[in-house]
C-alpha cells in the first residue's frame, strides 16, 4: 500500500512539473565570487530606485510610493515560512512592499503546484524549477520577464556575464527568460557522498576505505561487531540511494543532483546517457543486493524518510549513509549526547573495480529553483524591480545577514553577525527567527552567515564543526577535478518536454515496480541484463535521442 501512494504521487508530479530537481535542500557547493554590482548609491544615480516625493529620507534605494502587493508560494522545508519576521517587516517599512508568503509543505508542493497550473490558477509569484518554468510558459502562463530588461539589469549581469552564461541559455524558453534564479555567491560546501562513524573505524581498526570494495569490507566488520544492528539506509527511496552511488561506479542518473531524472551527462562520451541502460548502472543495484543479503543494508530502506533515517544513525542503529554532507554536524551533536566520543564524517570520492581514479558529481552552484510571476499578477513589471533588487548588494546583504544593529555589523569592512545571534547555534534557526538565507526570501544567497556561526562556536567550545573542514576539503576536490558539478539539461522545445515527461513517466513507473526485487533477491541479477534492455526498448534510447538532439544545439 505504501509503494502503490508513492509511486501515484510521483508519478503524478512527474506528468506535470518532471518535479523539483537536481538539488537538495538543500544543497549546492560553491565558492566565494567577485562581486561587481553597483552598490545601493549608484543604482539610485542610475534611476535604478524609485525615490519618495518631498525629498524624504529613504533607507532603501527602491521604494514605491503605491503599496506593492502580491503572494508569493514558497515550499515550507525544514524551518516554518511567516509574514511577520524581521526581514519582510524591514520591506514593507522601507520599501513599502507588502509579501504575503504562501507556505505549502515541500512534500506536497509539487502536487499542489501541477493542481494551479492545470486551472491556470497560480498565485502573483511561484517557485518551480527550470522544466516547469518551461512547461508553463509555453502555456503562455508567465510573465515574460525580457519583455523588461530594463527593469532588472542587476539579475541580467549576474546571469548573462561569463560564469552563468552557458547556464543561462539552458533556462530560456524560446530566447526569453522566464524567471529568478536561486544564485550561489557563497555556500559551504557539500555533497552526496559517504557518511561514516569514523569512531568505529578507530575502534575496531579499520583503515579509511578509499574504495568501494573497502567500505563493503569496512561494513562487514561493523556488521560481525554488531550484529543485531544494520550500518546504512537511505531517505527518499531507493532511486536517491542508488544515484548517489551510480556515478562514481560508472554510470549515473537520479540521487541527491537529479532527483527523479534518470538521464545524466556523461563527459566520457560528451553526451547525456539513459542511466539504468547503461552496463555500469548493474554495478551499484549488485552492491545494493549483495548488502541487503548481508544484512547490512536495512530491511525498510525504501520506507525510510528523513526522521526515521536521522534517528537510526543519532541513536547508534546505523553507522553510514551516503547522503548530503551537511548533515554530519547535525549527526554529531546529537549522537555525542549517548557515546561523547562518537563522530561521523564524510569519505573522500571512492573508486571502483580497476578505475584508479575517483570521480562523484555534485551540485551545480546554484539551484534549479526560480521564481516565476504570473501573467496574470497585477503591477508586474513592478514585482519585477522588486526581485531585480534582491540581487543587489542591498538586497543580498538584508536577506542573508538582517538588519544593522539587530542581527550584524561591520567588522573590517565585511558584515559580521552578532555574538547574540551566533550563539543561536544552529542555521535552521537562525533562518527560522529572522526570515534569512536559504529557504526564505534571499535569490542570491550567502552562506558565510552560517560559516561565521559554526566558526564562532568553534572558537567558543574548541571544537570546531566537522561541517568547516568537509568544506574545504569539498573545495579542494571540486579543484582537483574529482568533484563535478552536474550540468544544466540543454533547452528542449516544447513539444520535446512533452515526450520527455511522458517517458520519464512511464520508464520510472517501470523501474520503480522492479528495482526492489533485484535488490532484495526476488530477482536475480541475471536478469537484470534483460530488463535493462527492455528499458532502453520502452523508451530509454528515445530519451538519449533527445536529449543529444537538444545538446547538439548548444554546440
Amino acid at each position: 500500500m505504501r509503494r502503490t501512494k508513492k509511486n501515484a504521487k510521483r508519478a503524478a508530479a512527474v506528468a506535470l512539473t518532471v518535479l523539483l530537481g537536481m538539488q537538495c535542500a538543500a544543497c549546492a557547493a560553491g565558492e566565494e565570487e567577485q562581486d561587481s554590482r553597483p552598490t545601493a548609491a549608484e543604482q539610485t544615480e542610475s534611476g535604478q530606485g524609485e525615490g519618495e516625493e518631498g525629498g524624504q529620507e529613504q533607507r532603501c534605494s527602491l521604494y514605491f510610493d503605491e503599496t506593492l502587493s502580491f503572494t508569493w508560494m514558497i515550499p515550507e522545508s525544514d524551518i516554518p515560512l511567516k509574514d511577520d519576521i524581521l526581514t519582510l517587516n524591514w520591506i514593507r517599512e522601507n520599501m513599502n512592499v507588502d509579501i504575503h508568503i504562501m507556505a505549502v509543505p515541500d512534500s506536497d508542493y509539487s502536487t499542489k503546484l501541477s493542481t494551479m497550473a492545470g486551472t491556470n490558477a497560480l498565485p502573483d509569484v511561484v517557485e518551480m524549477d527550470a522544466s516547469m518554468m518551461k512547461t508553463t510558459a509555453s502555456a503562455g502562463m508567465l510573465l515574460n520577464l525580457s519583455e523588461h530588461e530594463s527593469s532588472m539589469p542587476d539579475y541580467l549581469k549576474l546571469m548573462e556575464g561569463e560564469e552563468r552564461a552557458a547556464n543561462t541559455a539552458t533556462y530560456k524558453h524560446e530566447g526569453n527568460l522566464y524567471g529568478f534564479q536561486i544564485l550561489e555567491g557563497y555556500r559551504i560546501g557539500i555533497a552526496p557522498l559517504p557518511v561514516i562513524r569514523m569512531d568505529l573505524l578507530e575502534k575496531y581498526g579499520i583503515e579509511t576505505p578509499t574504495s568501494w570494495e573497502e567500505l563493503y569490507d569496512a561494513m562487514l566488520t561493523l556488521k560481525e561487531k554488531d550484529p543485531e544492528h544494520y550500518v546504512f539506509s537511505t531517505r527518499n527511496g531507493i532511486k536517491y540511494l542508488i544515484g548517489n552511488m551510480a556515478y562514481s561506479m560508472g554510470a549515473g542518473g537520479y540521487g541527491a543532483t537529479q532527483s527523479e531524472f534518470p538521464v545524466y551527462y556523461e563527459p566520457d562520451e560528451d553526451r547525456y546517457i539513459y542511466g539504468p541502460g547503461k552496463a555500469e548502472f548493474k554495478n551499484v543495484i549488485a552492491y545494493l543486493a549483495n548488502a541487503y543479503a548481508d544484512g547490512l543494508l536495512h530491511q525498510d530502506y525504501n520506507i525510510m524518510d528523513r526522521t526515521m533515517m536521522t534517528s537510526y544513525l543519532t541513536s547508534g542503529t546505523l553507522s553510514l549513509v551516503i547522503d548530503n554532507t551537511t548533515f554530519s554536524n547535525a549527526y554529531n551533536e546529537a549522537l555525542r549526547e549517548l557515546e561523547p566520543d562518537a563522530y561521523f564524517d564524510m569519505l573522500d570520492p571512492l573508486t571502483y573495480g580497476d578505475k584508479t581514479t575517483a570521480r562523484q558529481v555534485t551540485f551545480s552552484k546554484d539551484w534549479d529553483q526560480f521564481s516565476v510571476i504570473s501573467v496574470k499578477a497585477k503591477r508586474g513589471e513592478d514585482i519585477v524591480k522588486f526581485f531585480n533588487w534582491l540581487y543587489t548588494q542591498e538586497g543580498e546583504l538584508l536577506t542573508n545577514y538582517g538588519v544593522e544593529g539587530e542581527t550584524y555589523k561591520w567588522a573590517d569592512g565585511q558584515p559580521q553577525l552578532l555574538d547574540a545571534v551566533c550563539e543561536i547555534g544552529n542555521y535552521s534557526t537562525l533562518r527560522a527567527s529572522y526570515g534569512l538565507g536559504t529557504w526564505y526570501i534571499a535569490r542570491l544567497v550567502n552562506e558565510k552567515t552560517n560559516m561565521d556561526m559554526l566558526k564562532y562556536l568553534g572558537e567558543k567550545t574548541g571544537d570546531l564543526p566537522v561541517n568547516i573542514s568537509q568544506s574545504e576539503r569539498i573545495q579542494k576536490l571540486k579543484e582537483e577535478g574529482v568533484l563535478v558539478s552536474v550540468p544544466s539539461f540543454p533547452s528542449f522545445s516544447a513539444q520535446e518536454l512533452e515526450r520527455i515527461t511522458t517517458l520519464v513517466t512511464s520508464l520510472n513507473a517501470v523501474f520503480e515496480q522492479e528495482i526492489d526485487k533485484f535488490i532484495t533477491g526476488m530477482r536475480s541479477m541475471d536478469d537484470w541484463d534483460a530488463f535493462a534492455k527492455e528499458l532502453n526498448n520502452m523508451g530509454g534510447s528515445e530519451l538519449e535521442e533527445i536529449y543529444n538532439t537538444a545538446y547538439s544545439r548548444l554546440k
